[in-house]
């Protein structure tokens, strides 16, 4: 399969991010800029000609959108890629219409067809398309929709044609709204392809293919709370090489023959044997945690999975959520996401019906209200501020929002199809929504008022209680790290979860730990050097003679992350198909692989880099301030590049650290944050940074905080600081020296409330 620097590619990317007055549909500006860096990074990183590629934005009516399309397919004798970046929107009958500058409301006239352009009328316009290869991509609301008619007899576009391969991708189920979120730059779906094709995945192959970009988008995008992307492949169309990844680290080369190390025995999984494929993806995911999509290499949690389930199971009558509580590093989120969500889809939850009940994952983030609402909203159909504005004002408004999202989700026949195999005509449960809410303690660091902290739970625990003998619309499953348990005990409506339907996330045992090293090299074809497993587990501190449970923690650090890390590395030094006890040495083994790749990260800084990766490291951990834990703190990466003097320095250290085989920090749409709290304590160079700057951090994340909330309330007077907080705040910041390395906020919120004080003390003198 070719790429797209062929000459017989065309490239078509449309884009309605602006409407005519009257239209109910809302500006987006981030359509443009999207398809306008999506232009750049296909011609600047896909090698596309610019010959071949054509933008349009806000087309007038359908008919421009329409003939764009036509002279694409006239023009494209190898591949044909049709972009769409708007609105999705529904005729009165259902049917998927693209948005474009016309589109006003398509339940009044003019007919829908119009104002936007019927995703039937695409398709048929490619029929007259001679390209062997025919890509669509949909990001917009609703574009699931496309993926039905796609494959139905003869309204498929591709059984029509001479067109041999084929392939639909889209940003959003049939019934789910796509995101593009206010204040970034991208929206959801398309940005995350971008920041793919520009920076690379660091557990890919060397080349990305239009297969491993959707295999990638629906590993990181349900990761970071978004829409999973669907697609339907048709012959080769999915080997499409795209571009080089740039994050690829190839292995180093295989030993010669007389080399030391040739005399080990190999251990030879049965599974497989030399002439099997190898994969040429990483199935070990470092720092991060598996997602719904890593489920295949995700092992040694089946019991913890299964007892998930069962405590499900028990909450069906039950209004309290269930709590999964874990130590920092214990592998709560991948229990969540890899563990209990593909077990769900699998039908392994005891309730008929259950494997086609919506799924969904978020996290508190700095707007908890807001990360609900944007759930809701996508689910359906709703504009994310109402909803959020909904809830605050009423948070047990969130069952019939639940409800709503649940019944948009399912079939629309039934609810959903038969279990098989039950009897017929037998009557299935209600169908519920799965809301998973993963990194609860961030509801605690990240400086949420209080009344949005208890509107947010309250929302929470109505989505999951029954309302006159109904069964509640959704299971709530909460995961949380323990020490915040005393936090959550604060709020009365998650009392009961932490007492009886709490699930303990503890230490793997010795043979769990062993899958977990095993199995999932096994998956990709992949052998393990004779001794390597029996290496690990003597660093692990697990012997020989314990078939209970290992340790949990080493220096402090849980294991698992750890352990993850090393692995991953190990297969970044890999020996053709075999990981071998020198690739794993070379990381730095258990103890040292996190702090061996920082450290040498770091070390390859410029002095400016250095202290900028100094500054901004510091700013993404919430220092505690009562002795308990220090965490990862989830960042806008505009405005750190905004506060720090020189914004480059800042850009290439997150470069460094992200897009390094490192991957010590995750980058999202328009977020920063460190991709695992290990690295605040395996990192000696970080650690030493909190330790001794601690006092002055309490004060400076203090003034951040409250700088952000006096910003947003219109510069309260009332809010600035005055007397012994005050004296404190000048006091720590004066004597650490570091006043200039405030954010312009803080300094500014500082600043007004000196002046506040002297006038107050010199109107009082005058007095």
């Amino acid at each position: 399969m070719t790429g797209l620097a062929n000459p017989g590619v065309r490239v078509l990317l449309v884009g309605t991010s602006m409407h005519e007055p009257g239209s109910r549909l809302p500006d987006v500006p981030a359509v443009t800029r999207t398809v306008t860096d999506l232009a750049r990074c296909l011609t600047d990183r896909c090698g596309l000609p610019k010959p071949g590629l054509r933008t349009l934005v806000d087309p007038a009516d359908p008919i421009v959108f329409d003939r764009a399309v036509s002279a694409a397919a006239r023009e494209a004798s190898d591949v044909l890629l049709v972009y769409y970046v708007g609105h999705g929107l529904l005729s009165p009958d259902g049917e998927l219409h693209l948005a474009t500058s016309a589109s006003l409301d398509l339940t009044r006239p003019p007919a829908p067809h119009y104002q936007a352009l019927p995703y039937r009328t695409l398709r048929d316009t490619l029929a007259n398309c001679r390209a062997r290869t025919v890509v669509v991509v949909l990001d917009c609301c609703f574009a699931g929709r496309a993926s039905a008619a796609l494959l139905t007899g003869t309204d498929d576009v591709f059984a029509m044609t001479a067109v041999r391969d084929s392939y639909l991708l889209t940003a959003a189920a049939p019934e789910e709204a796509a995101l593009a979120l206010p204040g970034e730059r991208h929206t959801a779906f398309t940005g995350a392809l971008i920041d793919l094709l520009t920076r690379g995945d660091p557990t890919g192959p060397p080349r990305l293919t239009l297969e491993r970009a959707y295999r990638y988008l629906a590993r990181a995008l349900p990761a970071a709370g978004r829409p999973e992307p669907r697609r339907n492949a048709g012959g080769r169309a999915g080997d499409l090489m795209l571009t080089d990844n740039r994050a690829y680290r190839p292995p180093p080369p295989a030993r010669r023959p007389g080399q030391p190390g040739d005399d080990q025995e190999t251990v030879r999984p049965d599974s497989h044997t030399d002439t099997d494929p190898v994969e040429d993806i990483c199935p070990y995911r470092g720092l991060e945690a598996y997602g719904p999509n890593d489920a295949r290499f995700f092992f040694g949690r089946d019991t913890l999975t299964a007892t998930l389930l069962a405590r499900l199971t028990d909450r069906l009558t039950d209004p309290q959520p269930v709590m999964v509580v874990g130590a920092s590093g214990s592998g709560k989120s991948s229990l969540l996401r890899a563990g209990l969500i593909p077990a769900v889809r699998a039908g392994k939850l005891d309730v008929p019906g259950s494997w086609e009940w919506p799924c969904h994952i978020i996290t508190p983030g700095s707007d908890p209200l807001a990360e609900l609402a944007s759930l809701l909203a996508r689910a359906t159909g709703s504009q994310p501020e109402a909803v959020r504005a909904l809830l605050a004002d009423d948070p047990q408004r969130a069952a019939d929002l639940t409800e709503s999202a649940v019944d948009a989700a399912m079939p629309a026949d039934t609810g959903y199809t038969a279990e098989p195999g039950a009897t017929a005509g037998a009557a299935a449960p209600t169908p519920r929504m799965l809301l998973v809410v993963d990194q609860f303690e961030e509801l605690f660091t990240n400086d949420i008022p209080a009344t949005d902290q208890q509107a947010f739970v309250r929302a929470l625990t109505a989505a999951g209680t029954p309302r006159n003998n109904i069964p509640p619309p959704a299971l709530v499953v909460i995961g949380m790290r323990a020490d915040f348990y005393g936090r959550a005990t604060e709020h009365p409506e998650l009392v009961g979860g932490l007492s009886d339907g709490q699930v303990p996330v503890g230490p793997m045992t010795r043979a769990d730990l062993i899958d977990v090293i095993r199995r999932p090299a096994q998956e990709v074809g992949l052998d393990l050097e004779a001794g390597l497993v029996e290496v690990l587990l003597r660093d692990l501190g697990v012997g020989v003679a314990m078939d209970g449970v290992g340790p949990g923690r080493v220096h402090g650090v849980s294991v698992l992350p750890l352990l993850s890390y090393a692995l991953l590395t190990t297969w970044q030094h890999r020996d053709d198909r075999l990981l071998t006890a020198a690739g794993y040495a070379a990381t730095g083994g258990i103890d040292n692989a996190v702090a061996t790749t920082a450290e040498r990260v770091y070390a390859a800084l410029d002095k400016a880099g250095q202290a900028a990766a100094h500054w901004l490291l510091l700013r993404l951990v919430h220092v505690s301030a009562d002795g308990g834990e220090d965490t990862r703190r989830r960042r806008s990466r505009a405005e750190l590049i905004a506060d720090y003097p020189d914004g480059s320095a800042v850009e290439a250290v997150l470069d460094a650290f992200a897009t390094e085989k490192a991957r010590l920090l995750t980058i999202g749409q328009d977020t920063v944050q460190i991709t695992h709290e290990a690295l605040l304590h395996a990192w000696p160079t970080l650690r030493s940074w909190i330790d001794t700057d601690r006092s002055a951090l309490v004060v400076e994340q203090s003034l951040s905080d409250d700088a952000t909330t006096w910003r947003d309330s219109g510069n309260d007077p009332d809010l600035l600081y005055r007397g012994t907080r005050l004296a404190l705040a000048r006091e720590r910041v004066e004597t650490s020296g570091r006043h200039d390395s405030l954010a312009p906020a803080a300094r500014t919120f500082l600043a007004a409330s000196i002046d506040a004080d002297n006038a107050r003390a010199e109107a009082e003198r005058r007095r």
